[in-house]
């Protein structure tokens, strides 16, 4: 009899100790990497060059620009989706300034961690 006890005993303990294991997995990456809710506005803001930068080479291969033509965002505005789209695109949502840049160059961000570069 004692020894069916102490089986359940180790039994018991076995299963606390595997699920406390699942839970800090579960939780530790939380802990690791920054959450959601700051990386996304960055994300947005990386889009957004990049939405910006491909606004530039359509405009650029249509009109036929130089390489160091630096179009403007009403120029811009029918590659970007329209005028209401444009002004979403054309504020970074952290609050950074987007410098448009000459046509072969990509857009930036005032703020530096947002930027089409690695």
């Amino acid at each position: 009899m004692r020894s069916a006890t102490k089986a359940k005993a180790v039994l018991y303990s076995a299963l606390g100790g595997s699920l406390l294991l699942v839970v800090c997995a579960a939780l530790i990456p939380n802990y690791i990497s920054p959450p959601r809710r700051v990386r996304a506005p960055q994300n947005t803001c990386i889009n957004n060059l990049r939405q910006i930068d491909g606004a530039k080479q359509q405009w650029a291969l249509e009109k036929n620009t130089l390489s160091n033509a630096i179009p403007t965002v009403s120029e811009l505005a029918f590659y970007l989706g329209g005028k209401k789209r444009v002004e979403e695109i054309i504020c970074c949502p952290s609050g950074g300034k987007y410098n448009f840049n000459p046509v072969w160059t990509a857009p930036t961000c005032s703020i530096t961690k947002h930027s089409l570069e690695p």
